[in-house]
């Protein structure tokens, strides 16, 4: 797994601390987050010195170290997503209804990715129009992008309000969030 906020490279000022003490602020287009860090180790300046620990701030030439504060931001809905690689996945819904009539995605795709949607009934066939092969397909890296088949932003609301299944396939992409809503 990766940390949230990574220690900054040997000798930065937040290569051996960094630590959140408030809520992240979500904003239209990212997530903040306002960190503290430190090129000293967490109780250094309480017990280190006293204990005679072997830790790099203890080495000649340390100046007394820095401590700052840093901003570490994710776009939104940032904090998982699934990817697709050398391989095309697939990701298909359970049933879901809707009152909206766009959908729209955040996906990130890497050099020759793609995301495409196919939109099917509650029983599993393609809804006329909404097949993949009529999807616009996205290759870009976008938090608000609005899914088209041959041009068309608009859902069918009559499938939607029945119950509707959606279907991304994508390859070298990463699908953070959908959402069937209007604008």
């Amino acid at each position: 797994s990766k940390a949230l906020i990574e220690n900054g490279p040997e000798g930065a000022w937040d290569c051996y601390m960094a630590e959140i003490g408030t809520a992240p602020i979500f904003l239209d287009d990212e997530i903040r987050f306002y960190y503290s860090g430190a090129n000293l180790h967490h109780d250094w300046w309480m017990f280190g010195e006293q204990e005679g620990l072997d830790v790099p701030e203890a080495r000649p030439g340390w100046n007394g170290g820095e401590t700052a504060l840093g901003l570490a931001t994710l776009r939104p809905e940032g904090f998982v997503s699934r990817d697709a690689t050398a391989r095309e996945g697939i990701l298909a819904t359970p049933p879901l209804i809707s009152d909206g009539g766009l959908l729209r995605v955040n996906a990130a795709c890497g050099p020759k990715g793609y995301l495409d949607a196919e939109l099917a009934d509650a029983d599993d066939d393609v809804v006329t129009g909404y097949e993949r092969a009529a999807c616009d397909t996205f290759t870009g890296d976008s938090t608000k992008r609005l899914v088209a088949w041959d041009g068309v932003r608009g859902l069918p609301r009559e499938v939607l309000s029945r119950g509707a299944k959606l279907r991304f396939f994508s390859r070298h992409c990463s699908l953070y969030s959908f959402r069937v809503a209007d604008a």
